[in-house]
């Protein structure tokens, strides 16, 4: 286990960690994952920026900038400092959070008629009363694109609101991967025995949402990498926190 900050970005943060690491992992053995993802990022670009305006070219270009230096130091002694480095040091850790963050905001938006009845049907006791309010209206109003839009305003985009299956999912759809969490509460699917220690994993695979996720310009079509067992992603949930499995 590879502990991560409490800071509300813990899930985002293990992602990046994983992301980067298996682009690293993938282009020292012969891999593209690296060259695929340094497309994709480039390739949603143009409708980040439409969608929320000119401000986000600066968080895709240190995007392709991190992984431009990751795959540059891959087969040097560097490489793992480098990854470590781009998602725990201030100021590059937190533009890949912000982008990740606008990219999980606009795939949701895209596909508010999917979203927004399970949004709607979520606990909102964990919401601030004023995106309870806004997301309760839309409700009222019977708008798909009001309830994810007050969802995305509150829950997706403010840096350091924790992560929950909205979130995995969409990522998953995003990056066309598949993400493994195993829970230490009682929020699970399936039971597995870890040593002594009885956990609960749910698996989250990004080639189910892939029909969805081709309905927009430039997300992936096919896995990013091409290992097909196994979790690309895997993360552990203490109640109210992620952290790495390595």
């Amino acid at each position: 286990i590879r502990e991560v900050a409490g800071d509300g970005n813990c899930f985002l943060r293990s992602f990046l960690y994983h992301l980067l690491e298996g682009i690293a992992v993938d282009a020292a053995a012969g891999g593209k994952a690296g060259t695929t993802l340094r497309e994709y990022v480039s390739a949603i670009k143009a409708p980040l920026v439409q969608q929320f305006g000119d401000y986000m070219e600066d968080f895709v270009e240190v995007t392709e900038e991190t992984i431009d230096e990751v795959l540059k130091a891959v087969g040097t002694p560097n490489v793992a400092k480098v990854v470590m480095d781009a998602v725990s040091v201030k100021g590059t850790a937190d533009y890949l959070i912000y982008f990740l963050r606008m990219a999980q905001s606009w795939f949701l938006r895209g596909h508010a008629a999917a979203f927004s009845p399970f949004i709607a049907g979520t606990d909102m006791d964990s919401l601030s009363p004023a995106a309870q309010t806004k997301i309760l209206n839309a409700i009222a109003d019977g708008s798909d694109q009001g309830i994810v839009d007050a969802f995305c305003e509150s829950q997706v985009e403010p840096v350091g609101v924790d992560s929950d299956q909205f979130h995995i999912l969409s990522l998953c759809a995003l990056f066309n991967l598949r993400v493994e969490v195993v829970y230490l509460d009682n929020n699970a699917m399936e039971e597995v025995e870890s040593g002594s220690m009885k956990c609960q994993v749910h698996s989250f695979d990004g080639s189910v949402l892939a029909g969805m996720a081709g309905q927009l310009n430039g997300v992936m079509k096919e896995p990013l990498f091409s290992n097909p067992e196994g979790p690309n992603v895997a993360v552990l949930y203490r109640p109210g926190h992620y952290e790495i499995i390595c």
